[in-house]
């Protein structure tokens, strides 16, 4: 059974030699950028959305103090944390995952992806796609989570080292989620079939 996650890396592959490229073109161990990039990132949403604070890394610091004040300018109120969801049709589950958070901003409720990007380093680049773009995979991934979740809005939450940007997702990519539906369709009909023969 697919997650978003996977999903999500189907449609938009890791293009890793333009990574390692990037990389090593900048002086950077590529294995480190990525260890030290997942490892912040779950530290920073542990504290974020959790209040669980395991790190002692200077950066996860201060985005405790962004995302603190983030929170009292915006009225945040965290409702759920890491949600568990499926969308199934005729009685199959076509994917499943867990919803960072489910959240109340000024009044609004929202289902909630928290990005990182760029916390790690203060000179990282954005990112080339803009969060709030239509194509974007965060805008994909906000997309499959509210089918399992339509009575709420979709935003992305992107914290880097100087502030928080909010992306509410008000564009729907209608046909690259029907994509992504047909390729659950068509990725139960392999497992089942390899589990019943």
């Amino acid at each position: 059974m697919q997650t978003p996650t996977d999903i999500i890396k189907h449609f938009y592959p890791f293009d890793e030699d333009s990574f390692v490229g990037w990389a090593l073109e900048n002086g950077h161990d590529p294995e480190q950028i990525l260890e030290d990039s997942k490892n912040l990132g779950t530290a920073v949403h542990k504290l974020c959305l959790e209040g669980v604070e395991e790190s002692d890394d200077e950066r996860v610091k201060k985005a405790r103090q962004i995302w603190n004040d983030w929170c009292k300018d915006n009225d945040v109120k965290i409702l759920e944390v890491e949600k568990k969801v499926y969308y199934s049709e005729d009685g199959e589950v076509l994917y499943y995952g867990y919803i960072d958070a489910i959240m109340e901003i000024k009044g609004k409720k929202y289902i909630v992806d928290l990005k990182t990007w760029g916390i790690w380093d203060k000179d990282a680049k954005e990112l080339k796609e803009a969060v709030g773009e239509k194509k974007t995979k965060a805008n994909l991934q906000t997309a499959l989570y509210w089918l399992c979740e339509e009575k709420y809005k979709r935003a992305v939450i992107h914290l880097t080292h100087n502030g928080i940007r909010l992306y509410e997702q008000k564009r729907f990519p209608r046909k690259k989620i029907e994509e992504c539906l047909e390729y659950c369709r068509e990725q139960n009909k392999v497992t089942n079939y390899l589990f019943s023969n």
